[in-house]
């Protein structure tokens, strides 16, 4: 497709066919929009569309750049919207926070609200998260507002609005997401039954092997936290089983939290070890840090061994001088520095499902 062939008149066309591909292909869409803006440099549907097919591709410099132009040239919802969410990538959140409430002076839309609830929560300005949320919802009620504002009550400590909002968030959506976020909620209440219930809903509606590997983890750990260990190891069992002869860390930490709970410190120890080596052979990350729950679990051994001298191997002592080092550069070691070594255990325990 030329300049030549495109005349102004068709320029609507163009940008419509742009529009289709600025997600599936957007550098095509950028070639298409670059010989529109010859014919008129200062289309705003273009500008708008350019930019956010930059952020597709990961350009967010120039994603800004072309979206405050739009901005500046334009300053309808639209353009405000698109030029909010290029200073997010760009990493501007002031920027945004800045335009979105001086817009939300002249337009109470939910979708400006939203748009604040997502910096927000970037920030972790939980109570800032959820007035936005509730305005948002006031205006137009959405499962991701909702999510956000489930997440932002766990945060606080409100578990009991964490749940109603994840409820909303499941009854409107039913994402997989939403489910977790609603067991999370319904742990923080101690609801380890109602969680189970969904966790095993979850289990049963898995579309891939992936999906139910992470469901029956999530199940297997929701049964050990309600006591019911050895349904939880043999749901640890039938993981492992499905593995064949790949090595999963996390199934290795599980085991180890069950035997702790039923006072298998052997075990336990041999579990943790297995964890590790896992971990550190390939050099496994995550959001949550997997070692914080092995270190935890060393320091937790040690001091039994301390107290009753369990049948525990000497490299505990080493073992658990490096977890402290580790908590320590984490700091999580502050939880440790009370006589009630278990109370401090269950923190650090509560803090992953």
């Amino acid at each position: 497709m030329s300049q030549t062939i495109i005349e102004r008149k068709d320029i609507h066309s163009t940008l419509k066919l742009v529009y289709d591909l600025r997600i599936t292909n957007p550098k095509r869409a950028i070639e298409l929009i670059q010989i529109v803006e010859r014919i008129d440099p200062n289309n705003i549907r273009a500008l708008g569309l350019k930019a956010q097919c930059l952020m597709n591709l990961g350009n967010f410099i120039n994603a800004y750049r072309v979206a405050k132009r739009n901005f500046e040239l334009n300053g309808s919802t639209a353009s405000t919207i698109i030029f909010a969410r290029a200073c997010i990538k760009f990493k501007k959140f002031d920027e945004a926070i800045q335009l979105l409430i001086e817009t939300i002076k002249r337009k109470k839309y939910a979708i400006f609200y939203t748009i604040l609830v997502e910096i927000y929560f970037k920030q972790g300005e939980h109570k800032l998260v959820i007035k936005a949320a509730m305005s948002a919802i006031k205006l137009e009620p959405n499962a991701s507002t909702f999510i956000y504002l489930a997440k932002s009550y766990l945060a606080t400590g409100r578990f009991v609005e964490a749940a109603s909002a994840a409820q909303e968030a499941v009854n409107m959506r039913g994402g997989h997401s939403d489910y977790i976020t609603l067991i999370r909620t319904l742990r923080g209440l101690g609801r380890y039954q109602d969680a189970i219930l969904i966790a095993r809903k979850l289990v049963s509606i898995s579309k891939n092997n992936n999906s139910l590997l992470m469901n029956k983890t999530l199940l297997a750990e929701l049964l050990r936290k309600n006591k019911q260990y050895e349904e939880s190891i043999t749901t640890l069992d039938e993981i492992e089983e499905f593995l064949g002869d790949r090595l999963d860390h996390q199934i290795y930490i599980a085991r180890a939290y069950c035997y702790i709970e039923t006072v298998k410190y052997k075990l336990a120890f041999d579990f943790f070890s297995l964890a590790e080596e896992i971990i550190n052979l390939y050099e496994i990350t995550s959001e949550y840090d997997p070692r914080t729950r092995i270190h935890c679990g060393y320091i937790f051994l040690f001091e039994r061994h301390k107290m009753n001298q369990i049948l525990i191997p000497e490299t505990l002592a080493q073992k658990c001088k490096n977890a402290k080092v580790f908590l320590s550069s984490i700091n999580k070691i502050s939880t440790f520095q009370t006589e009630d070594i278990e109370a401090a255990f269950r923190v650090i325990e509560a803090e992953k499902i």
